[in-house]
């Protein structure tokens, strides 16, 4: 009982600053305090009623998504608020990355209508994924596997926070597709989010054709300029790719911080630990697309 009480204490002290990006600041007083929450009255499973009026699965021992749905009951607000923009008049989505599945359950409580592709390769995250979009299960199609640009087998990394599992070149037993070959059947994509871990320009070489058709509404995408970095990447590589097909703004907490050209951008996104890029399409297709 006094577990429970020094727990819920915590989440008052803790709940203005996580998800706020304090945390990729100071590291170790970070996971010092995610570690310390977590033995609290600790449990594998949990459920969290979501601020957002559903409810979520989470891993008890997940010192990422779980950790921050546990004391705040929401993840990456200023996301979702750009999302919420996007929604009622969207048919398609694409959540590329979508760990347990809060963004995409997020987006189909907000759209009925809406026809969701969730990618996600780990299995144990996967899992949960699958009991939480179970509401919406005829609006989802969840897919096993990891994007890239190329199409093999690899293994995936293993981490405290379940969010930051990264794709490891090597053989393994993960099926690693190309998001040309994910989405082919479908014709056009309202929305997409991304969140690989430092993967992401080459899932964005493995869409090509999504690309050059301009098939791609807008896109949502996470930047760890050190996780690229690992994958022989940068910023301003992926800002280049992207270039020819959209236009750019920084998600921030306060609003959206539009950019003039590729340099702005890319130098933006080398300056944060982490952010978020708002890509909307140049050449978006006419609504007659559905006809």
């Amino acid at each position: 009982m006094f577990q429970k009480l020094k727990k819920q204490l915590l989440n008052i002290a803790l709940s203005p600053f996580v998800g706020t990006g304090i945390g990729l600041k100071f590291p170790d007083i970070s996971n010092a305090l995610t570690r310390y929450y977590l033995s609290l009255d600790p449990k594998k499973e949990l459920t969290v009623a979501t601020r957002e009026k559903f409810d979520i699965h989470v891993d008890g021992t997940d010192h990422g998504v779980g950790f921050e749905l546990q004391v705040t009951r929401q993840f990456e607000p200023h996301v979702s608020r750009e999302l919420k923009k996007f929604l009622p008049n969207a048919q398609t989505f694409v959540d590329v990355g979508a760990n347990i599945g809060y963004i995409s359950a997020f987006a189909a409580s907000r759209n009925a209508k809406l026809r969701i592709l969730s990618i996600e390769p780990d299995s144990h995250n996967r899992e949960l994924l699958t009991k939480n979009l179970l509401p919406w299960k005829d609006q989802v199609k969840i897919v096993p596997y990891a994007v890239g640009d190329n199409v093999m087998l690899v293994s995936l990394s293993q981490s405290e926070n379940h969010g930051a599992i990264q794709i490891q070149e090597l053989p393994g037993s993960v099926q690693m597709e190309t998001l040309d070959n994910l989405c082919a059947d479908m014709s056009y994509i309202d929305l997409m989010k991304m969140d690989i871990e430092g993967y992401e320009c080459h899932a964005i070489r493995g869409m090509k054709h999504l690309l050059k058709e301009n098939r791609i509404g807008a896109l949502i995408i996470e930047c760890y300029p050190q996780k690229l970095e690992q994958f022989d990447s940068t910023a301003l590589l992926l800002v280049e790719l992207l270039s020819p097909f959209f236009s750019f703004a920084a998600i921030e907490g306060t609003g959206l911080k539009h950019f003039k050209g590729i340099v702005d951008t890319a130098e933006y996104v080398e300056s944060r630990i982490c952010s978020n890029l708002l890509c909307l399409a140049k050449k978006p297709l006419e609504p007659a697309r559905f006809a």
